[in-house]
């Protein structure tokens, strides 16, 4: 019986220029790429096989993407992705941006990405185009220009990322955060988008972390204060920076907690260890920002 069958349906390419894409098949097949993309290791093998790579690199801070045809004969033509990222030493520009200054749509953002309010319910988190159904109202900004909004314990904001891709294991979210009091827990990352697990990035006595893979909580948050939170994850690592310089760092890698999914939650706990909060501006980045690129973004 012939088959064939490719397992890879997209690669995002950051530092990285070799990669993979996996067939299994038992019948000869060939594959179509662009010219910025040479084969290294094509040959046909029965069965399932990693064939290799190697894109050109970008020369310039910027993105191209480009589609890899496979084609076996009397078979349907399957297609693989490929992305590839080269970030430079400017600010790049975000997937996602909201400063919840428009009170007629208080989710209005930009960029590709989207986030919807959302709200507990009994059979978990539970999206709605009214933000109030949420309890989530304007409240006064850091400036006259920048309003914000009330993050109750029971609210949450679901983030999509749009990207295309199952997983996102380099990526980075910016918290713009009042909290009124600092003692215990206050939530802002779950990965989890049905939230039945922990979170997985919080505020904790004033500290910004999590005690998992040797991250810690770092960092002296003030009462009343605004502040600005940056959380990267780059293969694995979580790094986490508050009003611009780098507190703490993971010592291990976990792509079980930090990979972000298609949809996730902000200001999230299974255990409502998420306290109430202001939120001023939230942004996205589908890539890993460096100490320079936050610093930029500043306090």
């Amino acid at each position: 019986e012939e088959y064939f069958a490719v397992q890879t349906s997209g690669v995002r390419l950051l530092e990285k220029t070799d990669f993979t894409i996996s067939v299994n098949s038992n019948v000869p097949f060939t594959f179509d790429f662009p010219e910025w993309i040479e084969p290294v290791d094509t040959a046909f093998a029965i069965g399932e096989k990693e064939y290799k790579f190697r894109a050109t690199p970008l020369e310039e801070a910027g993105r191209r993407d480009a589609i890899i045809e496979v084609n076996a004969e009397y078979f349907p033509l399957q297609e693989v992705n490929v992305l590839q990222i080269k970030v430079g030493k400017e600010l790049p520009e975000s997937t996602g941006n909201w400063t919840f200054d428009d009170t007629s749509n208080l989710m209005k953002g930009t960029g590709t990405a989207t986030i919807k309010a959302a709200f507990k319910t009994e059979n978990g988190p539970q999206t709605t185009d009214d933000p109030s159904e949420a309890e989530i109202e304007t409240v006064e900004g850091p400036t006259d220009e920048n309003k914000a909004i009330t993050m109750p314990v029971s609210a949450y904001l679901m983030l999509t990322n749009n990207t295309g891709f199952a997983e996102l294991t380099d990526y980075s979210i910016m918290f713009d955060v009042r909290p009124l009091t600092l003692n215990g827990y206050r939530a802002l990352l779950q990965t989890n988008p049905l939230n039945t697990t922990d979170g997985c990035f919080f505020i904790k006595n004033g500290a910004i972390g999590l005690n998992n893979n040797g991250l810690g909580y770092h960092g002296v948050m003030q009462d009343g204060k605004w502040h600005r939170i940056v959380f990267v994850v780059k293969e694995g690592f979580a790094y986490t920076y508050l009003d611009g310089k780098r507190v703490g760092q993971s010592t291990v890698a976990d792509f079980t907690l930090w990979t972000l999914r298609p949809d996730a939650l902000l200001f999230a706990d299974n255990n409502d260890e998420d306290g109430y909060n202001e939120i001023a501006e939230v942004g996205f980045w589908d890539v890993p920002l460096t100490d320079e690129h936050v610093a930029l973004l500043g306090s």
